[in-house]
């Protein structure tokens, strides 16, 4: 058997019906509309079940709305569209239908300013303490005479952009709060210090407002340079007292291989046990270099040698 359910629904205070049949779908909503006007202060509404229901009626919810004309134009499309994107990439998470600036109060946070039959503009935005995230929107440099941008104690972050020195109606700017960096603008300083633009930047740890921060970074270069240039002076110096210590090793040396013929190297390669038994267990030790002992030693040709050992710290 197949069930059924449909309903009748009427307006009674003329004993107007509305809808001579209506099938609801399952978890979706029914939406009836009627081009009767309907005026009165109060209006009820009752339902039916037709003859061919073989329930009886149900109703969940009902929403009633009427749509209305307003001699005003909507708000300003380039202001809607800056809105819509600084609700995106930012993560505004007030509820914001419908048109910003009408019907008045405006959207929670929004201030606009009324042009007659003109469209009206956002002028203010109140959205601190609003958990605010990523860079300052570019959209806001599509508003068109935005006024009083309040975004502070949020989590805005990066550098503050070179177009709010640019917004001709801006006269109060609060970013308090936030995470941002880099350093403020001289034209935004500069509208701050003549009086043009109240400017609030405080609680930016790494956001520089005066203009000496950037020659305390310049600053860290000089100690930089100085002890490069003293490292180098170091190791050269090192390098000159290696040298000559090794000039005085060699000349303590037995006269047999200063005067006998040039040593010539078969690039042999000795294990540790042979370089002990060369020098008769490190026992005669014939100068010391910067980077370790010379040992005197003795092949098994009956050649002396000399056997640098490397110090640990090389």
């Amino acid at each position: 058997m197949i069930e059924l359910r449909r309903y009748v629904l009427i307006l009674s205070r003329v004993d107007e019906i509305l809808k001579e049949s209506v099938v609801p779908l399952y978890l979706t909503s029914t939406t009836i509309n009627s081009t009767t006007p309907v005026r009165g202060p109060k209006l009820k509404f009752s339902i039916y079940k037709t003859e061919i229901s073989t329930l009886p009626p149900i109703l969940n919810a009902m929403e009633v709305y009427i749509f209305k004309d307003f001699l005003q134009a909507p708000t300003d499309q380039e202001d809607v569209n800056a809105i819509m994107d600084i609700k995106v990439s930012n993560g505004v998470t007030k509820i914001w239908q419908g048109d910003p600036c009408l019907p008045r109060p405006a959207w929670d946070g929004l201030n606009c300013k009324d042009n007659g039959y003109e469209p009206p503009i956002i002028i203010s935005l109140n959205l601190g303490s609003s958990g605010l995230t990523g860079k300052i929107s570019p959209s806001m440099a599509r508003f068109k005479s935005l006024e009083y941008p309040d975004l502070s104690n949020n989590s805005l972050t990066g550098p503050l952009p070179e177009f709010l020195s640019q917004m001709p109606n801006l006269t109060t700017l609060n970013l308090s709060g936030n995470k941002l960096s880099g350093s403020v603008s001289s034209a935004l300083l500069e509208r701050s210090n003549n009086g043009f633009l109240s400017l609030s930047v405080d609680g930016n740890p790494d956001l520089c407002v005066m203009a000496p921060c950037k020659k305390e970074k310049k600053n860290f270069v000089v100690p930089l340079i100085a002890a490069t240039v003293s490292a180098l002076v170091v190791l050269t110096m090192l390098v000159v007292c290696w040298r000559c210590k090794r000039k005085q090793a060699a000349k303590q040396l037995p006269r047999t291989h200063q005067e006998g013929r040039p040593l010539k190297s078969d690039n042999r390669q000795f294990t540790y046990s042979e370089v002990v038994s060369i020098t008769n267990n490190f026992q005669k030790i014939v100068g010391k270099g910067g980077f370790g002992t010379v040992y005197h030693g003795c092949l098994s040709n009956g050649m002396q040698v000399a056997v640098k050992m490397l110090s640990p710290s090389c």
